[in-house]
C-alpha cells in the first residue's frame, strides 16, 4: 500500500487503490482513509480536507470529482508545481486579457458581441431621489435635503 502514489490522474490512483484495498482485508476503514489521502498529492489532500471527508467512499467520490476540475491544462498544473517547489524564479506579469506573444490573433466576433451586450444589460446609474443620472449619494441638493431633514428634527 506504501508504494502506491498518485504521480498520474486521481481516477487511475483511485482505481489502483480500490484493487490493492481489496487485496488487503484486515485493514480498517480509517487505515484505509488515512492510506488513501496520505498518498494523494498535496493540493488533492488539502482540497479533501477542506471539504470535510469523514469515509473511503466519500473521499473517493470526491477526488475523482477532483479530476475534471484540475485536469484542465495539465502543463499549467505541473509548470505551477515547478516553480513553487524549486522557489519561483522570475515571475513576469502580464495581461491575461491580451493576446499572447507571437500571436497575431484579434479578438474574435463573438467576444466583441458579448462586450457590447453586457454593456446593453448593465443598468442605468439612476438617483432614487429625483430619477436623476447620479446615485443618490451625489445628490446635488444633498445640502438642502440634509438641512430640511435637520429642521424637521
Amino acid at each position: 500500500m506504501r508504494r502506491l502514489k498518485h504521480t498520474g490522474s486521481i481516477r487511475d490512483y483511485v482505481k489502483e487503490f480500490s484493487s490493492l484495498m481489496l487485496e488487503i482485508p484486515n485493514m480498517t476503514e480509517e487505515e484505509l482513509l488515512f492510506n488513501f489521502m496520505d498518498n494523494l498529492q498535496g493540493w488533492a489532500e488539502q482540497e479533501l480536507r477542506l471539504r470535510g471527508v469523514q469515509d473511503l467512499a466519500t473521499a473517493m467520490v470526491v477526488a475523482e470529482s477532483l479530476t475534471d476540475y484540475k485536469r484542465g491544462d495539465s502543463s499549467k498544473v505541473e509548470s505551477l508545481e515547478d516553480s513553487h517547489t524549486t522557489g519561483g524564479g522570475d515571475e513576469v506579469s502580464r495581461d491575461h486579457n491580451a493576446p499572447r506573444m507571437g500571436s497575431d490573433k484579434t479578438p474574435n466576433v463573438r467576444e466583441e458581441r458579448g462586450k457590447a451586450e453586457r454593456k446593453e444589460f448593465t443598468p442605468k446609474i439612476k438617483c432614487f431621489l429625483c430619477d436623476g443620472p447620479h446615485l443618490a449619494q451625489d445628490y446635488p441638493k444633498r445640502k438642502a435635503l440634509n438641512a430640511m431633514i435637520e429642521k424637521r428634527e
